[in-house]
């Protein structure tokens, strides 16, 4: 049985827009996408370099350790962070962009969406398990940064209740039930 690492629903949680983005110094006139990785081929950058040049009239926060590098001007390098400042970044954000190329996991989407955040992903990790129907999450085929850019453009980039489906699916509750479960069934030897 698979056990899903648990998203801490306590923290990564909606705030509104405005009460993040002040609490971050950040206009409420922009429109941010979000980005949270590693510079790097396998999470993407190259992808998020590419939308940033499609995209000037959008702001992309990159959230990288080390601190991102980019000769974008759109691309403002934040970082590291810790938890509870990450979950405030998500919910000043319009919409996270995912653009990984390979993931055991992936954190990112999830508490993206634990937050109310809408996500355009590649089809990588824990995202090619979720259905198509939970609200908010937009899958992307390929890293060609043109598709990714029109999906952005494409997309009504309005806050979901998506909080409630990552509570429910990978929330601390089912983790420990599950862990339980397993510990149980292995102490009467099965």
């Amino acid at each position: 049985e698979v056990v899903h690492n648990f998203i801490d629903t306590e923290i990564f949680r909606p705030i509104s827009k405005s009460t993040a983005r002040k609490k971050l110094g950040l206009p409420m006139d922009w429109q941010i996408g979000l980005f949270v990785g590693r510079q790097e081929f396998q999470k993407g950058f190259d992808v998020l370099e590419g939308i940033a040049r499609r995209l000037p009239e959008h702001k992309f926060i990159s959230i990288t350790f080390p601190k991102t590098v980019s000769n974008m001007p759109n691309i403002i390098p934040k970082g590291p962070v810790g938890r509870k400042e990450l979950a405030l970044y998500y919910n000043a954000a319009d919409f996270a962009v995912f653009p990984s190329r390979f993931e055991g996991f992936g954190y990112v989407p999830l508490e993206a969406l634990a937050c109310n955040v809408p996500v355009i992903s590649s089809c990588t990790g824990i995202v090619n398990e979720i259905q198509s129907n939970v609200k908010g999450i937009e899958k992307i085929q390929g890293y060609d940064a043109e598709k990714w850019a029109d999906a952005i453009k494409g997309v009504e980039w309005k806050r979901q209740s998506s909080h409630r489906f990552v509570e429910k699916e990978f929330g601390r509750e089912k983790f420990s039930k599950k862990i339980k479960g397993i510990a149980e069934t292995l102490v009467r030897g099965g």
